[in-house]
């Protein structure tokens, strides 16, 4: 029996303006000396963003670490902005962040940082839309939920056990913007589209 497999036809991200290189972004946001890790999209507790600010308040690492998005209730920001507070290496930019803004901050970044304490949470977009948002960029990123799922992403990192040393190794590295563009060339919509109108005539027998 022949098995054909397409892309997943939910990530976004093939559609998301190409990342500029990373100089160019940062002169946009305002420079900073410090490596530029980023956790974006809506504030909600279950992202778990109050539990990475606690680690880099013990930590201390050598890096930025930018929250960029829309909190889903005043409570939200609230939470956030006192978990962040007396820390000079957190940068907070509240509000709705449109594709154009988050395709400079994707570019701008050393890492990205997810920390979702559910799957179900991803409110009907799935996790790889969010994780191809980083990659399309040429980003390292991290999540401790769905390492195990998806460990066949290089540029997926482990946040549990070892973290800096893990974070560090990602600081380090270098973006490949042609990986990044064959990758969104390989899971973009045209892509799928074929590759399943080819299944079905293969399997009907016949043109459809």
């Amino acid at each position: 029996m022949d098995v054909l497999f397409a892309p997943d036809w939910s990530d976004a991200a093939p559609y998301q303006p190409p990342p500029i290189p990373r100089d160019e972004a940062r002169a946009r946001l305002g420079p900073s000396p410090e490596p530029l890790c980023l956790i974006f999209g809506a504030v909600e507790p279950y992202k778990g963003q109050e539990e990475i600010l606690a680690w880099w308040k013990t930590a201390s690492p050598s890096a930025q670490l930018a929250i960029v998005g829309k909190p889903h209730t005043l409570e939200c920001q609230n939470v956030i902005m006192r978990a962040a507070e007396g820390m000079p290496n957190v940068v907070l930019r509240f509000g709705w962040l449109p594709d154009e803004d988050l395709a400079i901050w994707l570019s701008a970044a050393d890492c990205v940082i997810f920390n979702y304490k559910n799957h179900l949470h991803f409110r009907g977009r799935q996790p790889g839309s969010f994780l191809g948002s980083a990659a399309s960029a040429s980003v390292p990123y991290f999540h401790a939920r769905l390492a195990r799922a998806q460990s066949a992403r290089p540029s997926l990192h482990k946040f549990e056990n070892g973290f800096l040393s893990q974070l560090q190794t990602a600081l380090a590295t270098q973006p490949d913007y042609a990986a990044s563009s064959s990758w969104r060339e390989s899971i973009s919509w045209k892509r799928v589209a074929k590759l399943t109108t080819e299944g079905y005539v293969a399997a009907l027998g016949a043109p459809v």
